[in-house]
């Protein structure tokens, strides 16, 4: 059982692209927009720094990294969900001295959003700095935009594009019979039930 769940967890889980720059950062930027009411399904790849700069005791100086720890992701639209590469805790551990880029990660995001809209969402951590020899914690968090594309439902004869789902809401209407002038042409669309034509 515990070979067979083993082999679950890594099928689910997300492979980093081995392509990005070495630039720190995330990959793909901007975020590839989901369609509303399909299911999205994408990895978004990033790189942790090695270092940074900070004023310590009015100094100017350069500490290394241990850790980063990806705790949530906050302002995801309603049916979507996130997974990261090393499941359960997200912890990617920074080895100064090693050769291989492993502050290289990813996110698995998926789901079906219905709300079409532009979010904005923050990544949310704790980044574990070396102080002089201590483990130092501090939060972070990373802001991006995400788009959700107006739902779109395709007939014989019609489309329909749904900005969002809740009130007020717009929705395009595309009838692909067209009248042509003739007479006696009509249309009759009608609410057949809550968020249905």
């Amino acid at each position: 059982l515990l070979l067979v769940f083993s082999v679950l967890q890594a099928v689910g889980q997300c492979v980093p692209d081995s392509t990005i720059p070495s630039t720190p950062g995330i990959y793909p930027d901007p975020l590839v927009p989901a369609q509303g009411c399909e299911f999205y399904d994408e990895v978004i790849t990033f790189s942790f720094p090695r270092d940074t700069t900070t004023v310590f005791a009015g100094q100017t100086i350069t500490v290394d990294f241990i850790s980063f720890r990806v705790d949530s992701i906050v302002g995801l639209p309603a049916g979507l969900s996130w997974e990261c590469n090393l499941m359960p805790d997200c912890n990617y551990v920074v080895h100064p001295d090693s050769s291989q880029n492993d502050t290289v990660g990813c996110i698995r995001l998926f789901g079906t959003p219905t709300a079409p809209a532009t979010y904005s969402i923050s990544v949310v951590g704790t980044a574990t700095v070396d102080l002089f020899g201590n483990p130092n914690a501090n939060p972070f968090t990373f802001d991006e935009f995400f788009v959700v594309t107006p739902c779109a439902f395709e007939g014989d004869c019609y489309s329909l594009n749904l900005s969002s789902n809740c009130e007020p809401s717009v929705l395009e209407v595309a009838n692909y019979i067209p009248s042509n002038g003739k007479e006696g042409f009509a249309y009759d669309w009608g609410l057949m039930g809550r968020g249905g034509f």
